[in-house]
């Protein structure tokens, strides 16, 4: 008997301290309602929109009005960084900020309290002609940068110094010239990097600053030469985009030297090239895809043997699995005696210039398993949605627990 009366005692007191702990529990999610009740009104005008994560501000073209009379509203500044107080500057924690179709001629991201949570950052198709000075401080977590689509005619040496987290950068379709060989000196986390359709006319002498680097594009500029080592240092690189680039393009002997590591695909579409020297490109010797669809070059042997890639390895230091190329944009009229065997290619890269050694494949390949995710990240989002549910689950459960309990 003493002993049942101990259980129920010890029953009662659980049952006590689970309603305690309820009542607590409903306590809290009371005041966390409250506070995001409370929370200020999105400072962002028209044409800006808030989330929760994101700020968006997009000009959508309206359908014209009966009058005629209604005009665009285009941004020339990004309204939520001038918070009405500092006590409110805490209540908006975006991690993306896009903005298209503006016209935002001198940009300036600039935040005045203090740093944001913000890690992608898209400007894109707004005019934008320059950077203004500190234009993205504040801003130290960005790890995507997309100026794509503006009217950058240069990048001078301080205007990314203050996106020290940069993993990706996109300038692509602009008028740039020129890329300060230090304008990449802070960001050497950068592993992509977008500078095709521009007006570049050299390969920018800065980029064997980017050790993490795994795709470069290059693609569509007025580049005319491709210099000796000009991707040398760049052991991570996996995908190098040269396509298109200037009429009569030369390429060094020794241009790829420095690439032994992990180079997987070559992309030379589209180019008239002055010498095809299979040798130079073997200096790659990870090369797995050459494309050289659309592309002109002289006669040769060497050109000749496309069509047949025995040997490849022993003659030329590479064995690509896929080579692209069209048969009927060789030279015309080209006759030569090619049966015999070329001799063995001569080692460009002999004498070598004091650089970074090379890393095993390995490395690049792990590289480039840690970037295989798309570029709008939709991996991550299944993943963070699938928590989402899970833990929304748990949350409404804990709650009809507490609400039996309480009823009880």
């Amino acid at each position: 008997m003493p002993s049942l009366l101990s259980h129920r005692r010890k029953g009662r007191r659980l049952h006590a301290a689970m309603q305690h702990g309820c009542f607590l529990y409903l306590l809290l999610m009371v005041v966390m309602a409250t506070l995001s009740l409370a929370k200020p009104p999105c400072p962002a005008q028209m044409p800006c929109q808030c989330t929760d994560k994101r700020l968006k501000c997009v000009q959508q073209e309206p359908q014209p009005p009966v009058d005629g009379t209604k005009p665009l509203h285009y941004l020339s500044l990004v309204p939520y960084f001038e918070p009405s107080s500092p006590e409110t500057r805490w209540s908006y924690a975006f991690h993306e900020l896009r903005i298209r179709n503006q016209a935002m001629t001198n940009l300036s991201l600039a935040y005045a309290w203090g740093s944001l949570s913000l890690s992608r950052v898209e400007v894109t198709n707004s005019l934008v002609r320059r950077l203004a000075p500190g234009a993205f401080h504040g801003l130290t977590g960005v790890k995507s940068l997309n100026l794509s689509h503006n009217m950058l005619s240069s990048v001078d040496a301080d205007d990314l110094s203050e996106l020290p987290a940069l993993e990706e950068l996109v300038l692509h379709n602009n008028l740039i010239k020129t890329l300060h060989p230090k304008a990449l000196l802070h960001n050497g986390l950068v592993a992509k990097l977008f500078l095709s359709h521009n007006l570049l006319t050299e390969v920018p002498p800065g980029l064997k600053q980017l050790t993490y680097l795994t795709h470069l594009y290059l693609q569509y500029n007025n580049i005319a030469a491709i210099p000796g080592r000009a991707f040398e240092g760049l052991t991570r690189l996996i995908i190098l985009d040269l396509g298109a680039l200037r009429a009569g393009l030369r390429i060094a002997d020794s241009a790829f030297c420095g690439l032994q590591g992990g180079l997987a695909a070559l992309y030379l579409r589209g180019n008239i090239l002055r010498r095809l020297d299979l040798c130079a490109l073997g200096q790659a010797h990870s090369l797995r895809g050459l494309n050289l669809t659309g592309s002109l070059f002289p006669c040769s042997c060497q050109a000749f043997s496309l069509a047949n890639r025995t040997n490849w390895q022993r003659l030329y230091g590479f064995a690509p699995h896929f080579v692209s190329y069209e048969a009927s944009l060789l030279s015309r009229n080209c006759d030569l005696n090619c049966k015999d065997r070329p001799a063995p290619c001569p080692d460009y890269c002999a004498v070598r210039a004091a650089s970074p050694a090379s890393r095993p494949a390995a490395a690049a390949a792990a590289a480039a398993g840690s970037f295989a995710l798309d570029y709008g990240g939709k991996g991550a989002a299944v993943s963070a949605a699938s928590r989402l549910s899970e833990s929304a689950a748990i949350v409404a459960s804990l709650l009809t627990s507490c609400v039996l309990l309480l009823t009880f």
